[in-house]
């Protein structure tokens, strides 16, 4: 097994599956974690789906009571424009540079703003329609630091 520390956090790789050590869990199935021992916050790149009620309690909980405002994002596979409605959606996954971008805009946003804690968690793999993409979630103290940083990462992932 390979042990990559991510924050605050242990997380151990086996096969295919990822599995928490220490630290946060993380509200959904079997994904990867690659190359991210860099970043100061969890991000959870993952082929199967994840459970927002959990990763909002899990941010909230994280935050105890210094949180004034928690601001979460849920993408979600859709039809196109013109109506046409795909069988299903095919994101790849570029070990490290996925990384590398997200990391890039939340570390800009927490140098710009006061926030508790950022929580992403993109998928990669075959999605179909109306499944979700990527949960961005982000607790700060103020509403608009948690709005600002929400809408960076999320439009990063």
């Amino acid at each position: 097994a390979l042990g990559i520390v991510l924050g605050r956090q242990q997380l151990v790789r086996s096969g295919t599956q990822t599995h928490h050590g220490a630290g946060r869990g993380r509200a959904g199935g079997g994904g990867f974690v690659t190359d991210i021992d860099h970043l100061n916050f969890p991000l959870f790149i993952q082929t199967e789906d994840f459970d927002v009620a959990a990763l909002n309690a899990e941010l909230r909980a994280t935050a105890g009571g210094k949180a004034g405002a928690m601001v979460t994002f849920t993408g979600y596979v859709r039809d196109q424009a013109d109506g046409t409605a795909p069988k299903s959606l095919f994101l790849e996954h570029y070990p490290g540079m996925c990384e590398r971008d997200i990391a890039a805009v939340c570390d800009q946003a927490r140098n710009r703003c006061p926030i508790l804690d950022t929580l992403v968690v993109p998928r990669a793999g075959e999605l179909h329609l109306t499944e979700q993409i990527v949960y961005v979630g982000v607790t700060s103290a103020h509403r608009g630091d948690a709005f600002r940083t929400c809408l960076a990462a999320s439009a990063a992932s």
